[in-house]
């Protein structure tokens, strides 16, 4: 499938898009990694809540489709932000547009809310979710004690520093 990133917008996630978050996943692990605390299955007062949840959420669109979403979570000014949700459509995977919303994402989590750390937590069973989030500067710092997916996969903790970021630079 063709793609022109030229034509990728990012906005604020609303209720509205809730239908649109359903198909942005292949399989019931996706919706778990994806979505972990929305219940199961997948409805749309479920995702509406998830949507409204997040302290800021945007969806990318791609010729007025909805393609991706991603959401932060608690965001502590001069502390801690958090990742709560990062998922790409799997036809536009691999193309930049996961990169895309996670930078516009942390950028949000330093210049808005003036977090030093942005943290997201990943199952061990994503490894390409762990190695996209590597790529892109996330490093990782610890497991949590007794927390599985339902797949039992470990939840993994990775958090990018804003100074490891600014150093980059």
């Amino acid at each position: 499938m063709w793609y022109d990133p030229a034509f990728l917008g990012l906005q604020a996630a609303s209720a509205e898009h809730s239908s649109s978050l359903r198909r942005l996943s292949r399989t019931g692990e996706e919706v778990v990694w994806a979505f972990p605390d929305v219940p199961r299955p997948l409805h749309e007062a479920g995702l509406q809540s998830c949507v409204s949840r997040c302290t800021e959420a945007v969806v990318g669109v791609y010729r007025g489709r909805v393609i991706a979403f991603g959401g932060l979570g608690k965001m502590e000014p001069g502390g801690d932000g958090f990742l709560r949700h990062l998922i790409v459509h799997p036809d536009y995977r691999g193309r930049g547009v996961g990169s895309t919303m996670l930078r516009h994402l942390t950028h949000r989590a330093f210049a808005h809310y003036r977090c030093r750390e942005v943290h997201v937590r990943v199952s061990s069973r994503n490894v390409p979710a762990t190695l996209f989030f590597y790529e892109l500067g996330f490093l990782p710092y610890g497991m949590l004690s007794g927390v599985t997916d339902p797949y039992g996969g470990g939840i993994m903790r990775l958090r990018l520093r804003r100074r490891d970021l600014e150093e980059a630079s």
